[in-house]
């Protein structure tokens, strides 16, 4: 936070204090959600296996990183008949 802002941060009486760090809170976790749906809608049948998150406020933004560890199958199931019709085929 830059030193104005910790500064008013400060001043602030401590109900309203509480209140905007309580909604600066529901608000990470709010994207953190977001961000963990979109992270689900990209992987289809593949899996989370573990996730992080971070936040931070940059340049005047607040920034939430997700960081994942995901499964997925990419090997499909080839019956044997089809390996052997396909061998068949080659010359």
């Amino acid at each position: 936070m830059l030193e104005a802002e910790a500064a008013a941060l400060c001043a602030m009486p401590e109900a309203e204090r509480a209140a905007f760090v309580w909604g600066l809170h529901s608000f990470c976790r709010l994207l953190e959600e977001r961000l963990l749906e979109a992270l689900r809608a990209r992987l289809g049948d593949g899996e989370v296996v573990h996730t992080s998150f971070s936040s931070a406020q940059r340049d005047g933004r607040l920034e939430v990183t997700l960081q994942a560890e995901c499964t997925e199958e990419i090997g499909r199931f080839v019956p044997p008949e089809s390996i052997t019709e396909e061998n068949e085929a080659e010359p």
